[in-house]
């Protein structure tokens, strides 16, 4: 079973359960179901065993056996009492003032205007597939201490060119923070979500928390947003996308909302 699967398989769990295994309430049916599906089996199998043999009486194995089948049914019968009958809807909520972060993971795609961009030296007017990146910049660059740009095979020969781009708006300190990471094919959404993973885990070990980390899918392929929201949303990590209207950045996150019918 791979990582997809067993998220999947807790996402499952969770939405049935609630977001806590260690609820009292999430246990005893966990436990239930278990001893549902170990005794039902087996107390109806000896009693098959039995009839089928014409060796059926109300001896011993028999009345172990039924007593095996009424516990089973009387759980299942608890079981389908404690499971809400309205689970709770989904939704994505966007928020358009997310908080400052203090790493931010930015994906480059290739860009056919790379070295016209370099002429621009503010944002207003810069037009290209860098302004978007540059507007990820520009909101959290009062808290930024590390950004890094994830390249393709394809982009990442333009690197010199967007860390120009940086540096002619935002200056030489704010150029420095940036870390270039490959990624050979953005299309392949294992990879992009392997390397969140990865990435995520680093930025811990430097001292920055989840809640300081945001990436950014703005200029990544149709992949880099899938693998983006499969590992963002579930796990309370933020999520970003710069609008190509407004310019405007906008945090998505996950929001659970009682159904009352």
């Amino acid at each position: 079973m791979n990582k997809y699967q067993n998220r999947e398989n807790k996402k499952a769990i969770i939405s049935l359960l609630g977001s806590s295994l260690s609820d009292p309430k999430a246990v005893a049916i966990v436990v239930g179901v278990a001893i549902f599906f170990s005794w039902l089996p087996n107390g109806i199998s000896v009693l098959l065993d039995k009839i089928l043999k014409g060796d059926f009486s109300f001896g011993g194995s028999e009345v172990a056996a039924l007593t095996q089948v009424a516990i089973a049914l009387t759980i299942l019968f608890f079981i389908k009492r404690a499971i809400p009958k309205n689970l709770d809807d989904v939704d994505i909520s966007i928020n358009p003032t997310p908080q400052l972060a203090r790493a931010l993971v930015l994906f480059l795609s290739k860009n056919p205007k790379a070295e016209e961009s370099t002429l621009f030296y503010n944002l207003f007017g810069f037009e290209g597939n860098y302004k978007m990146p540059l507007e990820a910049i520009n909101y959290h660059k009062e808290k930024l201490d590390s950004i890094i740009v994830v390249c393709s095979d394809e982009s990442i020969k333009q690197k010199d060119y967007f860390i120009r781009c940086v540096i002619n708006i935002f200056g030489e300190d704010m150029a420095k923070k940036i870390d270039t990471r490959l990624v050979p094919d953005l299309e392949q959404a294992k990879e992009v979500y392997d390397f969140l993973e990865k990435i995520y885990e680093e930025l811990k070990t430097k001292g920055i928390s989840e809640g300081d980390i945001v990436f950014d899918v703005t200029g990544g392929q149709k992949a880099v947003s899938i693998a983006g929201a499969m590992f963002a949303i579930p796990n309370n990590r933020h999520l970003q996308y710069v609008s190509t209207t407004d310019y405007k950045v906008k945090h998505y996150d996950l929001i659970y909302a009682k159904n009352d019918e």
